[in-house]
């Protein structure tokens, strides 16, 4: 089975896409379906992050096609909600993908995508039925993962800086900056100091789930040898001493 990324350049994508290099999965390609809905600046922002990754850190081992397309966007409870996203990309692959491949999605824990996960995959079966055989899955590798669980791997890889964390970025002298205010920035910010609760704990044990392959966690890497331990504690008690602990009493 080939494998497809669907990769916006955000945190989560970006780290399936890390992990399925780094176990030198069959045939990885990405695709990113690229619209205005969101605004303008996003879609470059975006687009700088995949560029950045491919350039410096998986070296043309991988090939990205861009999707233009226009989401169904509505107002549902008052709020700007594109729930009509995730539905609209997983019929599209159902129609147009490739044959005998599996597409990964980064959806993780959180994600309101799995609130109605099964009712997507009947979407998805359906189109399926009716276009006949053409063996393509679907994978969620981090549906059993945090929002922290994932900042902690984008980090442990030195992935921050080929990622985007905002959808309304300002300008700036080095063209774009975080806002601070939107979701994705608040959450991100949010997460983080979640993540540092967890690695004061360190009773955290993660793990990525493909169809075909198990990535190990932080823990048995240590024992294979991958990591050395002095390295993870000299780390952790760095980060430790950058810690502002404050009086929750």
């Amino acid at each position: 089975m080939k494998n497809c990324v669907v990769w916006s350049g955000g945190l989560d994508s970006t780290l399936v896409l890390h992990e399925l290099i780094k176990q030198k999965a069959e045939d990885v390609s990405t695709i990113s379906f690229v619209s205005d809905t969101f605004g303008s600046r996003k879609q470059e922002l975006e687009k700088h992050a995949r560029i950045s990754y491919m350039k410096n850190v998986s070296k043309e081992l991988i090939t990205n096609e861009e999707i233009p397309i226009v989401f169904p966007y509505t107002n549902i409870k008052g709020k700007n909600e594109s729930l009509c996203q995730q539905p609209f990309m997983i019929s599209l692959i159902s129609l147009f993908g490739k044959p005998n491949t599996i597409y990964h999605f980064g959806y993780h824990k959180g994600d309101d995508f799995f609130s109605m996960h099964s009712q997507h995959m009947k979407v998805f079966e359906n189109i399926s039925e009716i276009m006949g055989e053409k063996n393509i899955k679907l994978s969620f590798p981090l549906k059993f993962m945090n929002k922290w669980e994932i900042i902690d791997w984008i980090e442990y890889y030195g992935l921050e800086n080929y990622v985007w964390k905002c959808e309304t970025p300002e300008n700036s002298s080095n063209g774009y900056s975080e806002c601070g205010d939107c979701v994705p920035c608040k959450t991100f910010k949010e997460q983080r100091e979640v993540l540092k609760l967890n690695r004061m704990d360190r009773a955290y044990n993660t793990r990525l789930v493909f169809p075909d392959y198990v990535f190990p966690t932080k823990e048995e890497l240590v024992k294979q040898g991958d990591i050395q331990v002095e390295e993870i504690s000299k780390k952790f008690e760095e980060n430790l001493s950058k810690i502002e602990l404050k009086d929750i009493s």
